[in-house]
């Protein structure tokens, strides 16, 4: 089983999207709201591939970006 398909199991958040980290810079953007100052919230598995989108969130101007550091495979996050 796959990290994505663990974390979608395991950790999914209602109204959440599920991007492929592989395609960030082209999935990211379209996904994110316009107002730069909206909150983003970025999880996965363990923590990894949620720090990648977050990053690229940050590096695309949004002021408002929380990760869950160690992922759906250690808590049930409430966002």
């Amino acid at each position: 089983m796959s990290e994505r398909q663990k974390t979608m199991i395991k950790g999914h958040v209602e109204g959440a999207k599920n991007i492929d980290v592989k395609n960030i810079d082209s999935e990211l953007a379209a996904l994110l709201p316009a107002d730069k100052n909206a909150p983003v919230y970025t999880y996965c598995y363990s923590g990894n591939r949620s720090a990648k989108a977050a990053q690229k969130a940050v590096e695309l101007g949004y002021t408002n970006v929380y990760n869950a550091w160690d992922g759906a495979k250690e808590h049930e996050y409430k966002f």
